[in-house]
């Protein structure tokens, strides 16, 4: 709807109008949420939707859903590779869902995540990892130290560390994060897979490269059966395991 329109009609609302209004077109976005973000048969329909959703008033709104939907946005347009327009909005939202909802709130917790993955992802990585010590400890003391998001955000922040050469304690949070998935998600699960291959780049950088290539070789195998041969992770996991047997030698040991 061109703008000029939008604006007569605004105009000829009553307040209890408008807010009657505003709740039912939030309450019809937040339903039209693809979620699945990273995954790209989503894609077209995020590209739909995000016109609508940038329209809203993100910043101001009490709808929850709506708040979830603008974090999965983030995290699409962070899949497809716009990083700079993710920071954009995270970093809008971001303050303004702390003051308005407390820190510890769940989106706030959320939007400040992506927020901090936009900036590893423009290569700003102290203000990433100070930002993610900050959210890990509130998502511990408010949703558990097992909870999927805390997993998550523990994630991002040994991505962090070991970004800015703390591999000692990155490599000590991955172990931590590990364990936990696995008793939480079960040992085949993608998040599982993802914190062994992160933990196996820790034991890499450390010298520890037979365990790096044990537990490559392990997750290799574990992800062509759940992911399939030809999936991103997987593929990542060959190359990571050929780099563990070049340095032990066994260049024509890859199975």
């Amino acid at each position: 709807m061109h703008r000029l329109t939008q604006a007569i009609l605004r105009d000829r609302l009553t307040p209890a109008q408008a807010t009657a209004t505003r709740e039912r077109i939030e309450a019809i976005l937040a339903a039209s949420n693809p979620r699945d973000s990273g995954n790209p048969g989503t894609w077209p329909r995020w590209a739909r939707l995000m016109p609508h959703l940038l329209a809203a008033d993100l910043a101001a709104t009490a709808n929850r859903s709506l708040r979830w939907l603008a974090c999965y946005a983030c995290g699409y347009l962070i899949a497809r590779g716009d990083t700079r327009s993710s920071y954009d909005l995270a970093g809008n939202l971001c303050p303004q869902w702390r003051e308005r909802f407390g820190s510890d709130d769940d989106t706030a917790l959320e939007i400040a995540h992506l927020l901090a993955w936009a900036l590893q992802g423009l290569g700003r990585y102290a203000e990433a990892r100070d930002l993610e010590q900050d959210i890990l400890p509130r998502s511990r003391r408010v949703l558990g130290d097992d909870h999927q998001n805390t997993l998550v955000y523990a994630n991002s922040l040994a991505n962090g560390m070991r970004a800015l050469g703390e591999v000692q304690a990155a490599r000590d949070l991955d172990q931590d994060t590990l364990e936990r998935r696995r008793r939480v998600l079960g040992d085949d699960h993608p998040d599982t897979l993802g914190s062994a291959n992160n933990l196996a780049i820790g034991l890499y950088e450390l010298g520890e490269v037979q365990a790096a290539r044990d537990l490559d070789q392990d997750t290799l195998g574990r992800r062509r059966r759940v992911l399939g041969a030809d999936h991103p992770s997987t593929l990542r996991s060959v190359n990571n395991l050929a780099a563990d047997l070049r340095l032990l030698g066994e260049a024509g040991n890859q199975s």
